[in-house]
């Protein structure tokens, strides 16, 4: 009898959950997304960043980063096999090897595969910080 009453409590949690993260990301506003990957792609030429409404808990980074630390390029050295994921801003942020120009559409061909799309990306040039659409898959 005592199992049951956990039980309950557990599944209305676990119910509940993905709607309390879906509303916490929601809350997010653009402007906040850009203040967050200026403060971390500024002079950083080898990191660019990518913006999703599905990544909305660190859970859903796994499969993105998986996939994305495939593309030729990625420094695994940095971040986590190359992969940084701020769920609260729903961003993703890729480390290339210095003098490795990214190959967009193979990371939009990753998070394709990974199962999300991927919006915009961000990236910082010496004209200074670029947001814009990930070239379409091929």
């Amino acid at each position: 009898m005592n199992h049951k009453l956990l039980l309950i409590p557990s599944l209305a949690l676990g119910f509940l959950l993905p709607f309390t993260a879906l509303t916490l990301s929601a809350e997010v506003t653009p402007e906040m997304r850009v203040e967050a990957v200026s403060a971390k792609l500024t002079d950083q030429p080898q990191l660019i960043a990518l913006y999703s409404g599905g990544f909305v808990c660190k859970s859903c980074g796994i499969g993105a980063r998986i996939h994305l630390s495939k593309v030729e390029g990625v420094d695994a050295s940095v971040f986590d096999r190359g992969i940084e994921m701020d769920a609260a801003k729903q961003l993703l942020y890729i480390a290339f090897k210095p003098g490795i120009e990214p190959d967009l559409v193979a990371v939009h061909r990753a998070i394709d595969k990974a199962g999300y799309e991927a919006d915009l990306y961000y990236r910082w040039t010496e004209s200074g910080m670029v947001m814009a659409p990930l070239p379409p898959l091929k």
